[in-house]
């Protein structure tokens, strides 16, 4: 997570980053908390109903061994009241109780898919150093599983307190009603309950944090044994990587195991002591419908409201336990939402008509503690002319590439994009200037048409890319030409086709800068001949910065670039380098050797 700059605002707290989205929401919630409120107040009825109906039944009751031969029209009459009334209860209380969850398990859904989107949406504006200190099985896991335990607590947790709440005051007056003493007896338990849920709700709220963490580095070895799995096969290493997956399993069943023995004592526990506060209430209320100072219906409905209120007792664990489990959860996806990205915007949303590339007294390195990557780069380029950079591995020559584009920042010295300094675009009027080839080719798992519809353009620029770009003979040969499924990263292509499909991809929305870096390393050089044939028109219109390890591909540049160790250390044309005999020409020499030898052979 970066730092956050001095006199910025404190990020929220987990618990006001929760509110914050059911606050869009109050109105749905709202009108949610009325049908709960409706459909507890109609089930709390049923008992006073019955109170009534239990009275009249004892009342003509036969008694002292005599036999009723009639019963009174008007008892009767009572009776069949109740009952109509309790079958109207029913309906009604549970037309509500469909209402209130309609209400409020939606509103608990449309809050996650708020949070969704503003997750996904943060972690596309973080820089590529973050996914580099961070595990992308983690974040993934934080998206799914902590995602669903956040909703759990926005949805049945919220609505489970609120009913509980409303059950146990409206329950809780009528029981005073009927008789205060009995009611306090009823409830010696909960202040037993109070110390419990306060000591335990700590203990589930660490647990299950460890669980998560746990599990976002199980996602993690998945995710890599899954993106990498010809490398697994390719070394045989199923066996290993199923062994070490087998340990994390059962470190994670045993920190599950963990909670469980907290949960599993939790409600057992609420569950003894209402059954206990039951047995006082019969005990003692029995002795008062002996003695007469409460009816059998009075009995009957205290009997009915405490049970009422023992599945709130009950609940009130799985309800902390949830409520714990979703804080936990929101702020391991609040550390996500608060981690600031570190390259930001400028205000500029337009780049000057004219001008090229000025690289002025750049250096750079990954950390402040760190190598330098590049030292004290002082290159100009031209608009439209075609610069080539060369350099043994491990140079500085990508890393150069990624400071055009802001995927790092200048740790010294600044880049500039027609004449003004790269901080000051929008990143969006930066990148969007630039058609970019990586190094490393990534394709998405959709057709080979979205893949190269990346890049912009219309219908008819995305044919006459792939032709550049030497993809017309591939196309013949797949199944269904560029409406091809390619597979996930492009698996059913080879390198090749792959570096072609990124080149139409850059090709297609006719970029004012292109960046070429190492563009060509695996496609042969009678293919890499035609495409730079296909695209030098292309080439000569605009800037161009070309990295390669080939010379024959750099041969034709207006100026070529060496690096040596992050530095410049020559500069030319290819005739002028190779009569210096310095390292281009060492290196030319070691490819044309190269060359010789393979013809041989």
């Amino acid at each position: 997570m970066s730092s956050r700059p001095p006199g910025a605002p404190a990020p929220p707290s987990n618990f006001q980053r929760a509110v914050s989205y059911l606050t869009p929401y109050r109105g749905k919630l709202l009108a949610g908390t009325v049908a709960l409120v409706g459909a507890n107040l109609f089930s709390l009825a049923q008992p006073w109903v019955m109170r009534r109906a239990v009275d009249t039944v004892a009342k003509w009751a036969p008694h002292e061994g005599r036999l009723l031969t009639t019963l009174d029209p008007q008892a009767l009459q009572g009776i069949q009241s109740a009952a109509m009334w309790i079958v109207g209860l029913s309906l009604v209380g549970g037309l509500m109780r469909y209402t209130m969850r309609f209400l409020m398990i939606g509103a608990s859904r449309d809050c996650e898919r708020d949070l969704r989107a503003d997750y996904f949406s943060h972690l596309l504006t973080l820089s590529p150093a973050y996914y580099q200190r961070n595990r992308v099985g983690d974040l993934m896991s934080r998206a799914t599983n902590d995602l669903g335990s956040v909703r759990m607590m926005w949805g049945p947790a919220l609505m489970q307190s609120m009913q509980t709440l409303v059950n146990f005051a409206v329950a809780l007056t009528l029981m005073l009603r009927i008789d205060a003493k009995l009611t306090l007896l009823a409830l010696i338990p909960m202040p037993i309950l109070s110390v419990v849920m306060a000591r335990v709700g700590g203990l589930i709220h660490r647990r299950y944090e460890e669980i998560q963490d746990h599990l976002g580095r199980m996602s993690t070895r998945v995710q890599e044994n899954l993106a990498g799995v010809r490398v697994v096969k390719a070394y045989a290493r199923e066996k290993s990587e199923m062994d070490a997956f087998a340990a994390a399993n059962a470190e994670y069943v045993k920190k599950n195991l963990s909670l469980i023995k907290i949960t599993g004592f939790f409600y057992p526990l609420f569950g003894l002591l209402s059954g206990a506060g039951g047995a006082v209430v019969l005990w003692v209320g029995g002795h008062e419908v002996l003695s007469g100072k409460i009816t059998i219906g009075s009995f009957v409905a205290f009997n009915a409201y405490l049970m009422m209120l023992a599945w709130p007792m009950m609940a009130a664990g799985w309800v902390v336990n949830l409520f714990q489990r979703g804080m936990a959860s929101m702020h391991r996806m609040g550390t996500v939402l608060d981690s600031d990205p570190e390259i930001l915007g400028g205000s500029e949303d337009e780049l000057p008509a004219r001008g090229g590339l000025h690289f002025k007294g750049v250096s750079f390195r990954f950390t402040p503690e760190g190598p330098w990557a590049l030292r004290d780069i002082e290159l100009e380029i031209p608009e439209g002319r075609t610069v080539a950079i060369v350099g043994p591995t491990g140079c500085g020559k990508t890393t150069l590439l990624g400071l055009l584009l802001r995927l790092h920042e200048t740790t010294e010295g600044q880049v500039l994009v027609a004449g003004r300094d790269v901080r000051d675009y929008s990143l969006g009027a930066l990148r969007r200037s630039f058609g970019w080839v990586p190094q490393d080719t990534f394709l998405f798992s959709e057709t080979l048409r979205e893949n190269v519809r990346l890049g912009g353009g219309s219908e008819d620029g995305i044919a006459e890319a792939a032709r550049m770009a030497e993809l017309t003979a591939d196309l013949e040969v797949f199944p269904r030409g560029l409406e091809t499924v390619i597979g996930e990263r492009g698996i059913t292509l080879s390198g090749g086709q792959k570096q072609r499909a990124t080149l139409a991809r850059a090709l297609v929305r006719h970029p004012r800068f292109l960046v070429l870096d190492d563009a060509f390393s695996s496609v042969d050089t009678g293919t890499e001949e035609a495409i730079l044939r296909n695209i030098e028109p292309i080439m000569r219109g605009r800037t161009t910065l070309l990295v390669s390890h080939r010379v024959s591909t750099v041969r034709g540049a207006d100026l070529i670039v060496v690096l040596e160790e992050g530095r410049i250390v020559e500069r030319g044309t290819h005739n002028q380098l190779l009569e210096s005999g310095g390292l281009y020409a060492r290196l030319a020499r070691r490819q044309q050797l190269m060359e010789e030898l393979e013809t041989e052979s």
